[in-house]
């Protein structure tokens, strides 16, 4: 409740939650390391522009306590505001590049893709590493999504979700999601079964190993 207050206060006062949408291709995404800590992240590339900032209700516990990254945040009685600064090593997937700046994704799990502008000499490129199932992941073992994975995607805010991916180069994109997955045997689901359960997601969800580790985005 008080988190649905937070994004109806922030309209409020014209705090504006997201950047807009940039078009992805994913053959042509590459990844960054961020090497040092505090880097801030603008909205544009130059050190004048907006810094990505996040925001938080006071006194707030628990999920309601959770920051909510915005631009152009204005102090506001009721509010904490600290800098949204990825920690050092984090991956970020870029989209774009000039000379001196990184055109990058910044990704929360609540608000999404955020396009942020990070200077170059504070990371460093890096190389997508082959996707492993590990064994974490059911795997569609016949019809028509046969190799398709699924994951278990629910948390407490949003309720029950089931999402299946597969591979587009090199990066597992779950473009379709069952938000009633009771019943729904994943590892021997056939393709008529797949058509009742699941349907399109709406932004799909891109996950990738960079570094050892997965990162995420939304395909806007």
């Amino acid at each position: 409740m008080k988190k649905h207050l937070l994004f109806l206060l922030l309209a409020m006062i014209g705090i504006s939650l997201q950047s807009i949408a940039q078009k992805i291709d994913l053959k042509n995404v590459k990844f960054i390391i961020v090497t040092t800590d505090g880097v801030n992240m603008r909205e544009a590339p130059n050190i004048k522009s907006a810094k990505l900032m996040m925001v938080s209700l006071d006194g707030a516990d628990g999920c309601d306590s959770r920051a909510t990254p915005t631009w152009n945040a204005k102090k506001t009685k009721g509010y904490s505001l600290s800098a949204a600064n990825p920690m050092k090593g984090e991956v970020l997937p870029v989209i774009g590049e000039t000379d001196e700046w990184y055109h990058a994704i910044y990704w929360d799990f609540g608000c999404g893709n955020f396009y942020v502008y990070i200077n170059k000499q504070f990371c460093k490129e890096a190389t997508m590493e082959k996707w492993d199932y590990d064994g974490s992941y059911d795997t569609i073992k016949s019809g028509t999504h046969k190799g398709w994975v699924i994951i278990d995607n629910s948390d407490p805010e949003n309720g029950d979700e089931l999402i299946a991916g597969h591979l587009v180069n090199g990066m597992m994109v779950f473009d379709y999601s069952c938000t009633n997955p009771w019943g729904v045997d994943k590892e021997n689901l056939s393709t008529a079964q797949f058509k009742e359960h699941f349907k399109k997601r709406n932004p799909a969800l891109v996950q990738c190993r960079v570094n050892g580790n997965t990162t995420s985005f939304n395909m806007e």
